[in-house]
């Protein structure tokens, strides 16, 4: 099958972190994307400052940590990614722990990653559903019901990467649909900080990633969330944190030391785990 051409911003996101895939089916779903047009972008952001693939790594290693030990730890067999585009999580996942069901939700691409997925020679596809959903208008749950999610069954949800382009109500609307009695859900929630809690050394760097985001993808607004604001609207849903990582502590676990992010004040994300 010839390399599945995608969008320049959707190959350059794969870009920064295609050396970290070991497992041989998410190699192998790479190796099916035409990744070339993401190339320039990437040159762009590397030369404006060479360590962003840090940031994108490091995320990506503290994320994976926190959702291996949600399935394989914690046993939880139901995954939700919000957003989750052409990424590779949904695969890592089914290497990880095959008797897991991932549903990966995005607007677009969808289709895409179900025929390259339908071509992997396992039975992959029977444990990744690709969902067409708009999240600003779609009722999430019912959709899911249809591809087979229970709402019975303890459930891992995963916003990474698309808080910063959903309106906060949108977000934590969503969220809350998955409420449960006994707090038995869990959350992976990324989110991008305000400048007013990020450092002046790093400040230049996060302004200028975005704005440059927005005008590529002609997106109005960027949302932001302080610390506070996050635990505050976890406190209403009655959830209860768990841990909270920004840069700092995720280089520090990805390499055992800080190069880059040698003080709080230089992350400009943070990942806060949550029960629901």
């Amino acid at each position: 099958m010839d390399r599945q051409k995608i969008s320049d911003t959707s190959a350059f996101v794969l870009l920064l972190s295609k050396d970290m895939h070991k497992d041989r089916i998410t190699k192998t779903y790479l190796s099916k994307l035409n990744l070339d047009d993401g190339k320039n972008l990437y040159e762009k952001s590397k030369m404006f400052w060479p360590y962003y693939d840090e940031v994108i790594k490091n995320r990506k290693h503290c994320i994976y940590n926190l959702v291996k030990n949600a399935i394989v730890d914690e046993g939880i067999k139901q995954v939700i990614i919000f957003g989750a585009g052409l990424d590779t999580l949904s695969l890592q996942i089914f290497s990880m722990q095959k008797n897991c069901t991932v549903f990966d939700l995005d607007i677009t691409n969808m289709d895409i990653k179900e025929k390259i997925i339908n071509s992997l020679d396992c039975n992959v596809k029977k444990y990744i559903k690709c969902i067409a959903a708009n999240l600003q208008e779609s009722d999430i749950t019912s959709r899911l019901t249809k591809h087979g999610w229970s709402k019975e069954i303890p459930t891992l949800l995963i916003f990474e990467g698309i808080s910063y382009y959903l309106p906060s109500e949108i977000t934590w609307n969503i969220i809350s649909s998955f409420k449960s009695a006994s707090c038995r859900n869990k959350v992976i929630f990324e989110y991008l900080l305000p400048n007013k809690e990020i450092g002046k050394l790093a400040l230049p760097i996060v302004n200028h990633v975005f704005h440059s985001i927005t005008t590529h993808a002609k997106i109005d607004k960027i949302t932001r969330y302080s610390s506070n604001e996050v635990a505050l609207q976890i406190k209403k849903r009655d959830g209860k944190i768990s841990s909270t990582h920004n840069l700092k502590t995720m280089e520090k676990d990805r390499i055992s030391h800080n190069d880059i992010f040698q003080e709080d004040k230089n992350s400009w994300i943070e990942i806060c785990q949550f029960y629901l």
